[in-house]
């Protein structure tokens, strides 16, 4: 997060068009609105000119617009898809959007073809994304195919030559209110498909003049026409930046309506910014929309028993980097709120004095794949739970170090050197499971599936552990879901 309290010569503020991100973009807003600095330079796309000018004629600052060119070449759309996993190269990148099938596909991908391949996606911890990204720009590392999520598409350079697209769909995060058990998939805006893509070829790398873009499969042959429309559209520009309320505003509200209790002055001030930021005779109502109203709501009412805690500390409690909506999140914060409240000692979680994980870690280092209670890892899913365990416990460990550098006045989250000492130990056992994962002779899971064949994994990767079914929202059309039709599994052994 931008100091606002420290005066700069110059500032650069990075990636502009995030600004009007729908749960990010207060972060670019409260940077450029507020950052105390002579000069400040945005680099960014062009989507977000417009929004800069209204922004810069509203509040009195000059603004100079520099074009460049791309950092590295066009990026080409192959004619055609590849038509299965074996097709894959080296400088590859195979663009997935379940964190569930990427180790299903680095596991076909070694298992088809003779490169080894790294991983990156949002739940993996950073320091781990980029030693994935170390190995993989490494030419002498061995490592020259990527498998990784939207992840990939901000905040690392990779020496990427093509990006292979599994699906232009993702999950939107919503089920279809039909039918509760169907996952919704939304399709990928031409700005996210350009972003993504956009990682091929850059400047610096071997491919900086051959940057490609691709489908996975031949089966869905207007896949290609899609990708290639996306690629050649004119981004229409950003229509608001993003905006997070500051303590200020809250505590204003709040002390004109005392007896109001913090949930009740959250809704009244969603509902009352909603109504102004709508209204375009308000100034800069138009350009403007508030980030994450839900969640915010969402976190208030956690909350709301908590009296003891002032408006201010609240809301800023409620930009804390939980996932709402799961139980198990929603539980840990509240554990640690609620001490925080009661004016009580928090001591960092230790997941690694838990023996069986201690011995699982242990193991590790030692170059052994094995379980919490010491037996051996019988396929790829056994050592995908064990790293969605070790994800958990670095998710847990990065929510107590956000509190504790956000509230060190207070005196309470004690042990900032050992949440450092255990998000270490934890992000290296995930290092090295991923290191040891590369080239294993594991099955993907233990019912077997040793003899799927290339030609049943050229289109939808999910035939061993499927996600919940699903229905796709279509790119046009008049918005009606569609049933996205699952491949049955293939037995062992079997011809696809």
């Amino acid at each position: 997060m931008a100091n606002l309290n420290k005066r700069y010569d110059v500032a650069v503020i990075d990636e502009i068009q995030m600004i009007g991100d729908a749960h990010r973009g207060s972060a670019w807003s409260r940077a450029l609105l507020g950052l105390p600095a002579e000069v400040v330079h945005v680099c960014g796309d062009f989507t977000a000119l417009p929004l800069l000018r209204a922004m810069c004629a509203e509040t009195g600052d000059e603004l100079e617009v520099k074009e460049y060119e791309r950092a590295g070449g066009p990026i080409e759309v192959e004619k055609k898809g590849i038509s299965g996993l074996r097709d894959i190269q080296a400088g590859d990148c195979v663009v997935v959007f379940s964190k569930e099938r990427i180790y299903w596909v680095k596991k076909l991908i070694e298992d088809l073809t003779p490169h080894k391949v790294c991983v990156v996606y949002g739940a993996l911890p950073s320091d781990t994304r980029r030693e994935q990204a170390h190995l993989f720009n490494d030419p002498s590392s061995g490592y020259d195919v990527l498998v990784a999520t939207d992840a990939v598409g901000m905040g690392l350079n990779l020496n990427i030559r093509r990006v292979v697209f599994q699906s232009l769909s993702k999950p939107s995060g919503e089920t279809d209110p039909l039918d509760p058990s169907r996952m919704l998939l939304a399709p990928l805006s031409d700005s996210a498909i350009k972003q993504i893509a956009g990682r091929a070829g850059r400047r610096n790398s071997q491919y900086a003049s051959s940057g490609a873009a691709t489908m996975l499969g031949r089966q869905r042959p207007m896949d290609i026409h899609t990708l290639r429309d996306a690629m050649a559209a004119v981004l229409a520009p950003l229509e608001a930046a993003g905006l997070f309320p500051e303590p200020e505003y809250i505590e204003a509200l709040a002390a004109s309506v005392p007896d109001a209790s913090f949930k009740q002055v959250v809704d009244a001030f969603l509902a009352a910014t909603t109504s102004s930021l709508s209204d375009s005779s308000q100034l800069g109502g138009s350009h403007y929309a508030l980030c994450k109203p839900d969640t915010l709501a969402s976190i208030a009412e956690l909350l709301e028993p908590l009296s003891v805690i002032n408006t201010a500390d609240k809301l800023r409690l409620c930009m804390a980097p939980v996932r709402m909506g799961i139980e198990e999140n929603e539980q840990t914060f509240l554990h640690f709120v609620s001490r925080f409240a009661a004016g009580v000692l928090i001591h960092p979680p230790r997941p690694t004095l838990d023996p069986g994980r201690r011995r699982l870690l242990d193991r590790l280092r030692q170059g052994d794949m094995s379980n919490r209670q010491g037996l051996a890892l019988q396929s790829i899913l056994d050592a995908q739970a064990i790293m969605g365990d070790l994800e958990k416990c670095h998710q847990t460990l990065s929510l107590w170090m956000w509190l504790a550098l956000r509230f060190p006045e207070c005196g309470l989250f004690v042990g900032r050197g050992i949440a450092a000492a255990e998000i270490e130990a934890v992000e290296g056992g995930l290092a090295r499971l991923l290191e040891l994962l590369t080239g294993t002779k594991l099955p993907y899971s233990s019912r077997g599936g040793g003899g799927l064949s290339s030609d049943l994994i050229c289109v939808s990767v999910c035939a061993h552990a499927p996600p919940p079914p699903t229905h796709t929202l279509g790119r046009s059309g008049g918005g009606a879901a569609q049933q996205q039709e699952q491949p049955q599994q293939q037995k062992a052994g079997g011809k696809a």
